[in-house]
């Protein structure tokens, strides 16, 4: 039989290439199923990003878990719905759908993190929702940012407002001195006085 003599030219028995050719079935099937997740993924996600979910927090945040159960790896899902619920906030009609939609970002924010440690984005979103509860956090956090990412401007000029509005003048002349000469500085600079003349007046206040 042609099948029995392909067999043992390949030095398999029937039952063996039988199994192989199983094996490989069940290999491409779960290529082609995981294929398609991930395609349906990536076009919830950019209609989310572009489409119908671009105005609206909600749907976006629907098609974003879609997403996401379909392909979990992509941390760009993550991180557009941590930053899209984190801009929200500041429209928010009330503190408690404010602190609703911080608390949205952070959860996301995470989730993009255990993905991705080392995005950016992220790591700058999550000193940013720190800074709001617990400025010492913050301070710590971007601190350890900056041990892996020290030579981008615009961290420092985030470290100096940072170390201004924990009352670290010292520490925020420092960063400064780092960044005088790219385009982040002026607005660092008006962010560290802004902090002195908030910190001059707490000191004045009775």
């Amino acid at each position: 039989m042609p099948g029995s003599r392909s067999s043992r030219r390949s030095g398999l028995s029937p039952a063996q290439a039988s199994l192989v050719g199983l094996v490989l079935l069940v290999v491409c099937a779960a290529g082609t199923i995981y294929s398609v997740c991930a395609t349906i993924s990536q076009r919830a996600y950019r209609a989310a990003k572009y489409g119908a979910g671009k105005d609206n927090l909600e749907l976006a945040l629907k098609l974003c878990r879609t997403a996401e159960k379909l392909y979990p790896f992509n941390f760009y899902v993550q991180q557009y719905i941590s930053e899209k619920a984190y801009y929200a906030s500041f429209d928010a009609e009330s503190h408690e759908e404010a602190a609703a939609l911080l608390k949205l970002s952070q959860h996301w924010c995470d989730r993009g993190l255990r993905l991705n440690y080392y995005d950016r984005t992220l790591r700058l979103r999550r000193v940013a929702l720190l800074a709001g509860e617990d400025l010492v956090s913050a301070v710590a956090e971007m601190e350890r940012y900056l041990d892996w990412h020290y030579w981008h401007p615009h961290n420092h000029a985030i470290m100096a407002r940072l170390y201004a509005r924990a009352g670290e003048f010292d520490k925020a002349e420092q960063s400064l001195f780092l960044v005088e000469r790219s385009p982040y500085y002026e607005d660092a600079v008006h962010g560290v006085e802004l902090a002195k003349r908030k910190f001059l007046e707490s000191l004045a206040s009775p």
